[in-house]
């Protein structure tokens, strides 16, 4: 039983990933206000520094999501540790990138000062596990490394 709650957990994880990292495309294929973009104002969009921090957010953030979830393959790790090497090097970009843009459109967050909260406290946890994990690869502490950083 465990082990196909196992195969069906990892299923819905690499789906899950592989759309919500694919999502930021629609994007860049339907013109207008679509998404989450219909709740914001005409200056916020006009706002060029805001369309680099949510654009970087979201494209590099779905990025994140379509490497990170292969960094979790005992298979896929073992397989090619260069591969892995290199992919949790681009996953440490994207999420550095992503999440600095992250905590700045986490102001512009609706639903006021919690909504804010919410959405910048995610921002400061994905950017310390992920800069931890990547000082405990480096210091060869794969334990810690494995545990994403905490």
């Amino acid at each position: 039983m465990k082990n196909t709650t196992n195969k069906v957990s990892w299923t819905v994880f690499v789906v899950l990933a592989t759309v919500i990292g694919l999502y930021p495309l629609i994007y860049f294929f339907v013109d207008g206000k679509i998404g989450l973009l219909e709740s914001k104002s005409d200056e916020l969009l006009n706002s060029i520094v805001w369309n680099i921090g949510f654009y970087g957010h979201i494209l590099l953030g779905g990025l994140a999501l379509l490497v990170g979830w292969v960094q979790f393959s005992k298979k896929l790790r073992n397989a090619n540790l260069k591969r892995h090497r290199t992919m949790g090097k681009v996953y440490v970009l994207a999420v550095l990138i992503s999440g600095i843009c992250g905590l700045y459109i986490g102001f512009f967050a609706n639903g006021g000062i919690i909504a804010s909260l919410g959405f910048i406290s995610f921002g400061v946890v994905w950017l310390s596990t992920t800069v931890k994990a990547y000082i405990a690869a480096r210091n060869r502490n794969f334990t810690l490394h494995k545990g994403f950083g905490l």
